[in-house]
């Protein structure tokens, strides 16, 4: 099962998780946990960084989001 769900989160390009967060399909914490499968990856970073500008509206959740992408994955998987 988790084998599963990890290979739904890595399948899910950076662009289509800021288009659903902006479309309200997924919550602002959601996103970096799907972004977190696919691992520190280009893709994953530069969704994280998208979704953040795109929430620039709300610092907290823009702050969240630009953490996650700075630090990696943050599953501690990724370089120190």
């Amino acid at each position: 099962m988790l084998s599963s769900i990890k290979s739904i989160g890595t399948n899910i390009p950076g662009a289509l998780l800021v288009e659903l967060v902006k479309d309200g399909t997924l919550s602002p914490r959601q996103a970096p946990h799907y972004a977190e499968l696919k691992g520190p990856t280009e893709d994953s970073v530069k969704g994280l960084a998208q979704i953040a500008v795109a929430l620039a509206s709300n610092p907290r959740a823009a702050c969240e989001m630009a953490g996650a992408a700075g630090s990696g994955s943050g599953n501690g998987h990724g370089p120190p």
